[in-house]
């Protein structure tokens, strides 16, 4: 059997765009679009669309394109979206708060089940339904459900532990939150929310007047 092509992280990014924007579709009952239809609302190639589509078993049909409902479908189950995933968040300052209070977290794949703060003042507020809780019930927490994903928006200091101790009952997904690089299990994945790096990378784009 011929070994399946390794899918660059690059196409697994555009992958994303692609379902958001064909979410978008579907809600306005646009029942099908071609790679140049789809290149022109994402500003991403026809080429890179056919290629990484390709990568998910996805070609298409010349002059016709593709389905918008199967094509969801198809990235939803290439990504692992086509359950939700359960996820805890950690810190209740401004950006735990936003991030809680997000509408639109299941139809993204993902359901914030716990949310968590040290401060007294905090806990037992409900925010979008989710009722904040003490840290010291996070163990407790993490033994009586199954959770994949977790978000920490603490303090940068209190970040590595945090992560040891969720790394030790499971949680193989950690979403940083804090100018800090924190050190994972080999089988565990981090990704950073760095809010200042994009506006250097589009200071970078201007001076240089590199396009996309």
């Amino acid at each position: 059997m011929r070994e399946k092509k390794r899918i660059p992280l690059i196409s697994v990014e555009r992958l994303i765009i692609y379902r958001r924007c064909l979410l978008k579709l579907k809600q306005a009952a646009i029942a099908k679009i071609s790679s140049n239809s789809l290149g022109k609302l994402t500003n991403i190639t026809a080429v890179n669309i056919r290629k990484d589509l390709s990568y998910i078993g996805e070609t298409g049909k010349p002059g016709f394109g593709y389905q918008v409902k199967e094509l969801i479908v198809h990235i939803e189950k290439f990504m692992g979206m086509d359950h939700i995933h359960k996820v805890v968040l950690i810190g209740m300052g401004n950006i735990g708060a936003s991030l809680l209070n997000y509408q639109n977290w299941q139809i993204r794949g993902f359901e914030i089940v716990g949310a968590f703060d040290k401060d007294k003042r905090k806990v037992n507020r409900v925010i979008n339904g989710v009722k904040i809780q003490n840290c010291r019930r996070l163990q407790n927490f993490l033994k009586k459900h199954s959770i994949s994903i977790a978000i920490l928006a603490i303090p940068a200091g209190e970040t590595q532990k945090k992560v040891n101790e969720l790394a030790e009952f499971g949680v193989k997904g950690f979403y940083i939150i804090s100018p800090i690089i924190v050190n994972v299990p080999k089988d565990c994945f981090v990704e950073y929310l760095d809010m200042i790096s994009p506006l250097e990378f589009l200071m970078f784009r201007i001076k240089k007047n590199i396009l996309k």
